[in-house]
């Protein structure tokens, strides 16, 4: 659907980039790695509000990092298309409407 995903795949989440999943909580590089992938949402959703919010800040819900690198925010209807339009860094990933989680 989107012209690249490369900006999605090249920040792996922490399962992804071959930490084990036994005792993570302990592991202190596969915790250094993960506080690294929470700042790069923190900043994505910064930019997301500056850019297709104006200036609203972003209703993040969960940031996971362990088994999926996942924003879950919530938004008003429409918001999707904005920040499709307006923060082209989150265009090669999904966005989805949902209106509830999926487990």
């Amino acid at each position: 659907m989107f012209p690249s995903a490369a900006p999605c795949e090249a920040v792996l989440f922490t399962l992804a980039k071959g930490y084990s999943s036994e005792d993570i909580a302990t592991n202190s590089a596969a915790m250094k790695y993960r506080q690294k992938l929470e700042t790069k949402q923190e900043k994505m959703a910064k930019t997301i509000s500056k850019k297709a919010l104006g200036g609203e800040a972003l209703d993040v819900v969960w940031n996971l990092t362990l088994a999926a690198n996942i924003i879950s925010a919530n938004v008003e209807y429409g918001q999707i298309e904005k920040i499709e339009k307006r923060s082209p860094a989150s265009r090669p990933c999904s966005l989805r409407p949902a209106t509830s989680p999926a487990w």
